[in-house]
């Protein structure tokens, strides 16, 4: 059996091993990852629980012989169906006249909005403001419901007013606000 030469190895005056730090930068990225795993892990167990998902306010306000109750996004995403409803109370009935709600236009455009249940039998818009007229319902209650999701472009919220006109000025009105989350 014949004897083999050793292998040849180029010599060099560069040093291509790699530095050692020392522990203490394995022992720093070892931290930081689990610190990653940690957040993803608050995360997905915010996510799965609902926490980052679509919350409903309701406020309330009376004046002007009207009760005036709205259901609306509180927190939402974009692209997410979401509750936005009106309930406006008299008491004694509305009689024969109609019922005029206003929403401002900033806030309502905060919504790609399929429908408002029942339709409303005038609308109207202003610079700033978003007018329905309702026919007067039976009994003392008037519940509309808008079929309505959060636009998928919208980032940020938006604050605004909803009222119950009295003419031209407001019998009752509230605030609502809506964040957006990412």
């Amino acid at each position: 059996m014949a004897i083999q030469d050793p292998p040849v190895h180029p010599r060099s005056d560069t040093d291509t091993t790699p530095d050692w730090g020392g522990l203490d930068g394995v022992r720093r990225g070892r931290l930081v990852r689990r610190a990653l795993l940690v957040v993803f892990g608050l995360v997905l167990a915010l996510g799965a629980t609902g926490f980052l998902g679509v919350r409903k306010g309701t406020a309330h306000a009376a004046g002007g012989g009207y009760d005036l109750t709205v259901t609306y996004p509180k927190v939402t995403r974009p692209g997410h169906a979401v509750p936005f409803a009106v309930e406006v109370r008299k008491a004694g009935g509305f009689g024969d006249q109609p019922v005029t709600l206003r929403v401002s236009t900033r806030y309502f455009a905060l919504f790609d909005e399929n429908g408002v249940m029942p339709a409303p039998s005038k609308e109207t818009a202003t610079e700033t403001d978003l007018l329905w007229e309702f026919d007067p319902p039976p009994g003392d209650t008037l519940r509309i419901y808008f079929d309505t999701r959060t636009g998928p472009n919208r980032q940020r919220g938006e604050s605004g007013r909803v009222a119950v006109m009295n003419g031209t000025a407001p019998a009752v009105e509230l605030r609502v606000e809506t964040r957006v989350m990412p």
